[in-house]
């Protein structure tokens, strides 16, 4: 009995040293350096809108960046309302606000003001949750204010997977949004071509384009051409491309 006693408090001991050196192992990881925290992925872009032509003030751009999946129109294809509004009024709000509710877009800016002829406007755009730009588009969409319906710019362009520093540069076509009659008439052009005081200058829910689908503009007719009625001159005429469009990765 007294050798059985003398075994068991053999074991007290031992039992308490384990004991010890098992709160001593979690003291030592409790004080290793914990990892450092991953900063948010994003890209910053610098984005340079300018405007080609000679006499066309530009209305403010409606910019957006996005995945594949979103797209503002398709050309042969009647334009959305909200292009309707932008390209007869030079309103970018309700195309911004169709972007931002599409899943596939990441980021909208729009312009605080009008792009004079030969004038260039440069902004830098933050985009999150992504480190490259690998799979990002462009689309900016800006009115030819001297017009009934004119609008230019880039529609779902790749920008490609850009270094820091690398740029790409698209020139932007016309399109005529075929929602209203190119008439030039007095009344009709939001544009400061248009001197009149008439309540529908700009955006019109009807639609008299009997084309009622986004084209390549033809042109626009002034008085030079013999239209009498128009309110446009030689100076509002306008070649494409109407605009230039650089992007360049900055971080």
């Amino acid at each position: 009995m007294r050798l059985q006693t003398l075994k068991q408090l053999a074991v007290v001991p031992l039992a308490s040293a384990l004991l010890v050196a098992c709160g001593s192992d979690n003291d030592n990881n409790s004080s290793k350096p914990k990892p450092p925290v991953a900063e948010p992925k994003s890209v910053e872009l610098q984005i340079s809108i300018t405007n080609l032509t000679a006499g066309q003030p530009q209305s403010p751009s409606g910019v957006i960046v996005h995945r594949s999946g979103y797209l503002a129109f398709d050309e042969g294809k009647a334009a959305s309302v909200a292009i309707e509004q932008m390209a007869e009024g030079g309103d970018a709000k309700p195309l911004l606000a169709e972007a931002n509710a599409n899943s596939q877009v990441l980021k909208t800016y729009e312009g605080p003001a009008a792009v004079g002829p030969g004038a260039n406007r440069t902004f830098t755009m933050k985009v999150d949750g992504v480190d490259n730009t690998a799979e990002l588009y462009l689309t900016s969409l800006t009115m030819l204010v001297n017009t009934n319906d004119a609008f230019t710019g880039v529609n779902n362009v790749a920008l490609g997977n850009l270094a820091v520093g690398e740029s790409k540069r698209w020139n932007g076509p016309v399109w005529d949004a075929g929602t209203e009659l190119n008439s030039e008439a007095s009344g009709t052009i939001p544009g400061p071509a248009d001197t009149s005081s008439a309540a529908d200058k700009g955006f019109n829910a009807e639609r008299n384009d009997l084309n009622n689908k986004v084209v390549f503009h033809p042109g626009v007719i002034t008085q030079a051409e013999g239209l009498s009625s128009s309110v446009l001159t030689v100076a509002h005429r306008f070649d494409q491309p109407a605009v230039a469009i650089r992007v360049t990765r900055v971080k």
